[in-house]
């Protein structure tokens, strides 16, 4: 696409997404840097992600489409497997007979194209290939996940394991614990909150025991709200492998105790912070999401917009005075002022 570059820019330029001053520099970072181009244009704030992907549909003469308030069919979606869909930034979003509809994110992706090219030839399907946003691939991607159904794959054979039964009396041991904790089942549904919780742009995540029910809540934009809820029997394994994650103390079940844990979701690390609270017989586990965005999101993203967006801006842009920001936890309040900044 190095080729092409000029082109994209020259089209992003039309289409208003470049003020003049970016427009040059820019044309000289093809000349100079054309590998830095691309990546520069994804992490600009000024520039909207489907208008790039546009630009690059014209530039390429590759149909675009615009997948964020699309509704893919689960069937079709998952012609492509998950692994290759997010391996490749590419899905199936649609099905006409024998011909499929693939989107891409970055369509000269040569490996990308002889994987799905393989498939096409071993099922004899025909392909249209479509330009994608990072935006759009990420929002149709979340069709693959379903946090119930994965849960309850990992809950079947997690039942086996540690459901009590009715003619068992004996408790559970702390080594019998500590074997739980280790088991697939118990990962595997750790790892699926924690995915959806960050897909879901989730701030906090409350795992806690509510009468004979483990009730799962993400907080979103200050409100919790219920995600699933799991059988009690598999609390204490869920709190057990949320302490081993973190590095705390798994027999240590009458204090309060503070971790943090660190993942790599899709090649970015992702930071949680945890604490645990003492219940009666039970306890319960917080985690902060710490998440460090790429760039600073824009007002009209946050949801910002007419009158509000001018008032904003313009009192933001004043040399004195002062403009408070305030909210319960999870809000967005600290988002908010990192968008102010670039301002």
């Amino acid at each position: 696409m190095a080729e092409n570059y000029q082109e994209i820019i020259e089209e992003l330029f039309k289409a208003g997404q470049l003020a003049p001053e970016s427009y040059q520099a820019y044309k000289a970072m093809a000349v100079s840097a054309p590998q830095n181009v691309i990546t520069s244009l994804e992490a600009d704030p000024g520039i909207s992600g489907e208008a790039l992907a546009l630009a690059k549909s014209k530039v390429l003469n590759i149909p675009y489409v615009n997948l964020e308030d699309k509704t893919i069919a689960p069937d079709v979606l998952k012609i492509l497997p998950e692994d290759l869909a997010q391996n490749y930034q590419m899905l199936v979003f649609g099905q006409n007979g024998a011909e499929l509809q693939v989107g891409m994110v970055n369509p000269v992706d040569y490996k990308a194209v002889e994987a799905i090219e393989f498939l096409a030839r071993k099922n004899n399907w025909h392909l249209k290939y479509f330009i994608i946003s990072p935006a759009g691939f990420k929002t149709a991607y979340k069709a693959y996940d379903n946090l119930h159904e994965q849960v309850g794959e990992a809950l079947d054979v997690a039942e086996e394991k540690f459901a009590p039964k009715k003619e068992d009396t004996s408790e559970v041991t702390e080594a019998d614990l500590a074997d739980v904790v280790k088991t697939a089942p118990v990962s595997k549904i750790i790892s699926v909150i924690l995915r959806h919780a960050i897909d879901g742009d989730a701030s906090d995540i409350h795992i806690e025991p509510q009468g004979d029910k483990s009730r799962i809540r993400f907080r979103i934009d200050g409100i919790l709200h219920t995600s699933i809820v799991l059988p009690i029997y598999v609390h204490a394994a869920l709190i057990s492998r949320i302490k081993v994650m973190s590095n705390l103390k798994i027999d240590e079940t009458r204090i309060p105790q503070d971790g943090r844990i660190r993942l790599n979701f899709n090649g970015k690390d992702v930071d949680f912070r945890v604490s645990t609270l003492p219940l009666v017989n039970q306890e319960k586990a917080v985690l902060r999401i710490l998440e460090s965005p790429d760039k600073a999101p824009t007002f009209e993203q946050l949801g910002f917009m007419g009158q509000s967006l001018k008032i904003m801006e313009r009192n933001i842009s004043k040399p004195n005075g002062m403009f408070l920001v305030t909210g319960p936890t999870g809000s967005g309040k600290s988002t908010t002022l990192f968008s102010a900044l670039p301002l």
